[in-house]
């Protein structure tokens, strides 16, 4: 299911999983248009951002750091080092590939469970340490 993440009738979030993670996320698999971060959410429908007609009032009400980033985003806070290791690993360990092929597909929620389990399974193959996982946990795209 593709899913959108909405706080305060804003979507910070989409992502992908097999079930919602929490009562505020809204399956929006079947929905034509192209939701992403930033679009709103107002009378059970979806907006985007500046939309003329239907434009949002008042400044978009997020605080505190931005943990999640495009899946561009997410390959550029990882070193070289690390990227060829995912590369390497992905022909060697199916689940990092299944992992990879998820991270590149979309927004990345720092905060998931999908991440922390990819992230584990670099520790887990020496590729990374666990400081840096945290590190990487605790991203702020917006920083």
């Amino acid at each position: 299911m593709r899913i959108a993440k909405i706080e305060n009738g804003n979507v910070v979030n989409v992502y992908l999983s097999d079930k919602l993670l929490s009562v505020d996320d809204i399956d929006i698999t079947e929905n034509e248009l192209p939701v992403s971060i930033g679009w709103w959410l107002e009378g059970g429908n979806f907006t985007p951002p500046d939309a003329p007609e239907t434009a949002h009032v008042g400044p978009i009400p997020l605080t505190g750091p931005r943990t999640t980033g495009t899946a561009r985003e997410f390959m550029d806070i990882l070193t070289d080092e690390e990227l060829l290791a995912i590369v390497t690993l992905t022909q060697a360990i199916p689940l990092i590939k299944i992992w990879y092929d998820r991270a590149i597909s979309g927004d990345v929620w720092m905060k998931h469970p999908d991440v922390d389990t990819g992230l584990s399974l670099l520790v887990d193959a020496g590729e990374m340490t666990n400081e840096r996982k945290a590190e990487l946990i605790n991203w702020n795209f917006a920083a």
